[in-house]
């Protein structure tokens, strides 16, 4: 099977929506209000759900770190004005020198690390400043308004601090009692958000995207979120993933026209959505320019592999 068959091919243009279904859970606690969810509110006073494409991100990063063995630039814990000091020193590049040598440095680190080449990169060490990376996504928000802003839960653990108190002599000494440990949580009842994705085949080939770069980003995007569960986001589904594939470095049909062409919405008599049965979901693939694929994978794929996606495409 040929790369022109099947997503693999960095040298065609892609984009696409991954769906993802969230269901008495909280994806992507906003820390400036507590770790409840992110919400936007709508001009008719409604809100919708947002979930931060990084969150996305870091989920694909963190499996295709674990099970593919790539390199991050992005990693947990790194510090990366450190990464890129070491990549000069080892070039022997001075300052933000636009010479060969910061060049050389520049690709040296695309070479060394996957999330690079596909998500770019900050630069601040460098006159470059960043690395525009080839996969983009949006942020996710809810095709819906939610019936509420979310449910948040008072938590007592059973374990405990040490209560001290002062005694005469000015020292703390343990009082043989115990502080209980408090802690909270934030649920979304139920949403179905979606993140729209685009790949760009010219920035792709500035970076230096290879055909198993895209093996691992789809295997990783299709398996990540089903291998990342915790106690807030048990119901966190991926539903599906909509793609389609151009026939060169350039869009044949304009993005928002593609993208038109998925369409979620409740069921007739539906208000407010509780589960994936009360939504419909509509795909068309019809009356695509000729050599411009499209791909349907749905929520029975763990990941990715050249059969799956023969399979996923929809014929012409």
């Amino acid at each position: 099977m040929t790369t022109e068959e099947n997503m693999l091919d960095p040298n065609r243009q892609k984009t696409g929506v991954v769906i993802i279904e969230v269901i008495r859970s909280n994806g992507n606690g906003d820390p400036d209000r507590g770790g409840m969810p992110r919400v936007m509110q709508q001009p008719d006073g409604e809100y919708r759900l947002l979930m931060s494409e990084f969150w996305l991100k870091r989920r694909i990063r963190d499996f295709a770190n674990r099970t593919h063995g790539v390199s991050l630039y992005v990693a947990r814990n790194a510090v990366p004005s450190e990464v890129q000091k070491g990549f000069k020193d080892k070039f022997k590049v001075k300052g933000k020198d636009k010479g060969e040598g910061e060049k050389a440095a520049m690709a040296d680190l695309l070479g060394t690390f996957w999330d690079a080449r596909v998500f770019g990169a900050p630069l601040t060490q460098f006159n470059q400043g960043r690395i525009l990376g080839p996969m983009q996504f949006s942020m996710g928000i809810s095709v819906l308004p939610l019936p509420d802003m979310g449910m948040e839960m008072g938590m007592t653990r059973v374990t405990g601090e040490r209560k001290m108190e002062t005694n005469e002599d000015g020292k703390e000494e343990d009082t043989g009692r115990r502080r209980a440990n408090m802690g909270h949580r934030a649920l979304i009842r139920h949403a179905v958000v979606t993140f729209p994705f685009f790949y760009s085949a010219a920035e792709g080939k500035v970076t230096g995207v290879t055909e198993r770069d895209l093996e691992i980003f789809w295997d990783s995007l299709l398996a990540a979120v089903d291998n990342d569960k915790a106690t807030n986001r048990t119901g966190i589904i991926l539903r599906g993933v909509y793609a389609f594939e151009h026939r060169g470095m350039r869009t044949d049909v304009p993005t928002h026209k593609l993208l038109d062409r998925v369409k979620i919405r409740a069921r007739e008599g539906v208000e407010y959505p509780f589960s994936w049965s009360d939504y419909e979901l509509s795909f068309d693939g019809e009356g695509l320019p000729s050599g411009l694929d499209a791909y349907v994978i749905g929520d029975d794929k763990a990941g990715f592999d050249r059969e799956v996606m023969r399979e996923a495409k929809v014929a012409a």
